[in-house]
């Protein structure tokens, strides 16, 4: 399209917009009656009049019109095509869209709950919790490697440097260094859906099924990380069955106490290393979040530099056992990663049902804990 002086461009974007509106109008009337070739002619006719409309604004912006000619006016406001507003807001993309109430004419219909008779706004994403336990390691403890075994040197002793005269002999030190060997693992997960659905659904149905594919990865990851038995049927180790477990010191079934996790933190200090996360259960959370002094005292806060324990981040997991607190020193654990998540999508591979399949690859080689006593397990108590 090109630009002419002295047009009114105010007014040739208004009638976009009008005209805009009254498709959307047709398309709600036709998409209740199940026509889906008029639906998607008339969403191509609203994407021209949309585009149409920006560029009548774009023109008056360049004319110096339309910072006084829309000052206040709700369907087109002043921001420039990607610029970010002060107030927060986008008017011009607002009077592209459906208003809120069109919006809400979109229907559900038992297993076409992602099928609209309007325009849907939003949809309702359930999944399961994230994951936690990658956010209580630092990111360089994230290791990626490129062949299918993942070899990690371990210093298991060392000599210790001591003091040498002026001009005398340095004696030389022994390491002891032995090899960790992981093999990378692949989790894997596959979704698949008609094509029909993926054509009307109200969203990007192939970015919900890949972001729902991603964080089941990453929560199922998550729980091999805490609690992988490490054996066949289980290849990743995770941290339970690497750290030191200590039962809790209350009486039977009791979870543990600021005491039980003081004293986790010593056990760490004694390794020489510096605790920097809690990872709880939630009934474990939940018992230390209401530990008081005494029964019917206040509830303890870190009042000294001393409670160190008080003060680590404390991070809530349902794959951590029921009861279990875990407090290490996050520094001293690692993950490997042979490759990252991947999303794949298949057109053809149910050709014959006309279907679209997505799938998730990544592989990953486990955990590992440098010391076992930079994991400190506290089990609820025998």
């Amino acid at each position: 399209m090109r630009e002419r002086k002295n047009m009114d461009y105010r007014a040739m974007a208004e009638r976009a917009l009008n005209k805009r509106e009254d498709i959307f109008e047709k398309r709600k009337s036709a998409a209740a009656a199940g026509k889906r070739d008029l639906v998607r002619e008339y969403d191509r006719q609203m994407d021209d009049l949309a585009t149409e409309a920006r560029e009548y604004v774009e023109f008056a912006e360049r004319q110096g019109e339309i910072r006084e000619a829309f000052k206040g006016a709700g369907a087109l406001g002043a921001a420039t095509p990607g610029e970010v507003r002060a107030d927060g807001g986008d008017e011009f993309r607002g009077g592209l869209l459906p208003s809120e109430a069109d919006m809400e004419t979109r229907a559900v219909n038992g297993s076409e709950f992602l099928i609209p008779s309007g325009t849907a706004a939003k949809y309702v994403d359930i999944l399961r919790a994230k994951a936690v336990f990658l956010r209580g390691i630092p990111a360089e403890n994230l290791l990626p490697f490129g062949e299918r075994t993942w070899e990690m040197p371990v210093l298991n002793d060392t000599d210790m440097p001591g003091l040498v005269q002026a001009n005398a002999l340095i004696v030389e030190g022994d390491d002891t260094w032995a090899g960790l060997s992981f093999t990378a693992k692949k989790y894997a997960d596959l979704r698949g859906a008609a094509n029909e659905t993926f054509a009307d659904a109200s969203v990007n149905l192939r970015n919900v099924l890949a972001q729902t594919l991603l964080r089941n990865v990453a929560v199922q990851f998550d729980a091999d990380a805490f609690t992988g038995a490490g054996g066949t049927t289980d290849p990743v180790l995770g941290l339970v069955g690497q750290g030191n477990s200590v039962a809790a010191s209350g009486a039977t079934g009791e979870t543990a106490t600021w005491d039980d996790v003081s004293d986790a933190v010593l056990r760490i200090w004694q390794g020489n290393a510096e605790p920097t996360v809690i990872w709880a259960a939630p009934d474990a959370a939940n018992a230390l979040a209401k530990e008081r002094e005494g029964t019917e005292g206040g509830y303890l806060e870190p009042d000294t530099p001393l409670n160190v324990a008080r003060r680590l981040p404390t991070l809530v997991s349902t794959n951590i056992p029921a009861g279990n607190v875990i407090v290490a020193a996050g520094d001293r654990v690692f993950a490997g990663v042979r490759e990252d998540a991947k999303v794949a999508v298949s057109e053809h591979a149910e050709f014959a049902n006309d279907r679209t399949l997505v799938r998730l690859t990544m592989r990953a080689a486990g955990t590992y804990v440098a010391e076992t006593s930079s994991v400190q397990v506290i089990t609820a108590a025998p």
